[in-house]
């Protein structure tokens, strides 16, 4: 047992006090210390979590959204190129099916007119005269009126005889200056598939039905468009659009597609006394 005088009691008093002081002192300035790491207190640390919440929301909700316009730009990709193979698909169908068409065109004779309309539809030109085709790439064109011309062909050279000029322009074919509707319609299946780009418009209000097929060449070419129109299997109308934006149409009739014809009647003879001109090819 401890025995304490009165001055010493109050001494020990004042220490126990002091250190109890010091003690709390220390306890305050551990839990502001502490408070001032959690950010000044209970609400601010919560807004803190709650910012940080939100940013990582932010984050994925860009990463999603880079995910998704990823994913758009592939579907526009993929929709680019759908019609584009969708569309060549139905270019090669309808080749297809024009080339079908004109090769029942093996041996034809016929009647034409023809006509060649300005850029604004201005008549310029008309004439009419009678023809033969005979596959493959064999024709011959006899122009009777306003004034007779010949252009024939017998698959290697093009006879273009003027008898009242009394002169014929030769010209050996080759695959640059070959490019006449005629010589198409006399069965080149080759020139149609490898040179043009063939639609189709189909009218239904006519009987026999009306297909027309719109050739755009696909490379160089004198006609920037042609076109061919059956009625059924019967080949009635043909048109080509030069480069100065005329317009030559021509029109069928009286046509057999069962002629007897020989390749005789594709080689043009010159006649004597007849000027020749022979065109090189370019």
């Amino acid at each position: 047992m401890n025995i304490f005088f009165p001055g010493e009691r109050r001494q020990v008093l004042s220490s126990v006090r002091k250190i109890a002081v010091g003690v709390t002192g220390v306890l305050l300035m551990s839990s502001a210390i502490a408070s001032s790491a959690m950010g000044g207190g209970t609400e601010p640390y919560e807004t803190t979590v709650a910012q940080k919440t939100v940013t990582q929301k932010t984050v994925a909700q860009e990463t999603t959204d880079q995910k998704t316009v990823a994913q758009q730009k592939e579907a526009q990709q993929k929709e680019v190129q759908q019609p584009a193979n969708k569309k060549q698909d139905i270019h090669q169908a309808f080749t297809r099916e024009l080339a079908k068409r004109l090769k029942s065109l093996q041996s034809v004779t016929g009647k034409f007119t023809q006509r060649l309309l300005s850029k604004e539809g201005e008549l310029l030109q008309s004439s009419e005269g009678n023809f033969a085709l005979q596959q493959p790439s064999q024709f011959r064109w006899h122009t009777l009126a306003p004034f007779e011309q010949v252009l024939m062909s017998d698959g290697d050279t093009l006879w273009l005889y003027d008898p009242d000029l009394e002169q014929v322009t030769v010209k050996k074919i080759t695959p640059q200056n070959d490019q006449t509707p005629m010589r198409l319609i006399s069965g080149d299946q080759k020139a149609l598939t490898d040179n043009y780009l063939v639609s189709q418009l189909i009218t239904m209000e006519s009987f026999p039905v009306k297909r027309r097929y719109e050739l755009v060449p696909t490379g160089a070419s004198e006609y920037s468009a042609i076109s061919v129109t059956f009625a059924g299997d019967q080949l009635i109308e043909m048109s080509a659009l030069d480069a100065s934006s005329n317009t030559t149409e021509f029109a069928f009739s009286d046509m057999n597609t069962a002629a007897k014809l020989n390749d005789e009647d594709f080689h043009f003879t010159i006649p004597k006394g007849t000027d020749v001109f022979h065109e090189d090819a370019p």
